[in-house]
């Protein structure tokens, strides 16, 4: 007789068996969508490059000094809080592969960012790859980075060579 189990002992059991399936459940779903994460993230990491790291703040910038030997040997000085937001914004443009590059490719882009502190940083751009803190990698999407900012920063010059 002590060995029986009452019915409502025995619908709590198996509501607690059931409770801790489901609740295991739910854990086994949060891991897999958390490990999916991961390698989606892995997979965009290694096929679409990174930043460049270490960018400067905007405020930190005082001036943007550009340069494209493709088009002219023309300084363009950049100082006002609209242009130098511009310039910044060529800094996430340039999206960089994760080896570096060996040698010193010839720059034909360079863009000089003169910081409050009397500091420059510079961002170089070459054929197939970008120097940045003295680092040079090579370029995921070039073609499009470049046009992008051949048209934002010498945009006379772009207009000049589509009418030939």
């Amino acid at each position: 007789m002590g060995n029986k189990i009452s019915k409502k002992e025995k619908q709590r059991r198996e509501a607690e068996a059931q409770a801790k399936a489901k609740k295991k459940e739910t854990w086994s779903f949060m891991l897999m969508c958390l490990v999916m994460v991961g390698v989606m993230w892995f997979v965009g990491y290694f096929f679409n490059g990174s930043e460049l790291q270490n960018q400067p703040a905007k405020k930190q910038i005082v001036s943007v000094e550009i340069t494209n030997t493709k088009f002219t040997d023309e300084v363009k000085v950049f100082t006002t809080e609209d242009e130098i937001k511009l310039a910044h914004s060529a800094l996430d443009l340039v999206r960089v592969k994760h080896k570096e590059v060996e040698g010193n490719p010839e720059p034909y882009l360079t863009l000089v960012y003169n910081m409050e502190d009397g500091t420059e940083r510079v961002l170089q751009i070459a054929e197939g790859a970008a120097t940045w803190d003295g680092v040079t990698k090579p370029l995921v999407r070039e073609k499009m980075m470049i046009e992008m900012m051949d048209a934002v920063f010498f945009p006379e010059f772009v207009a000049a060579e589509e009418e030939k």
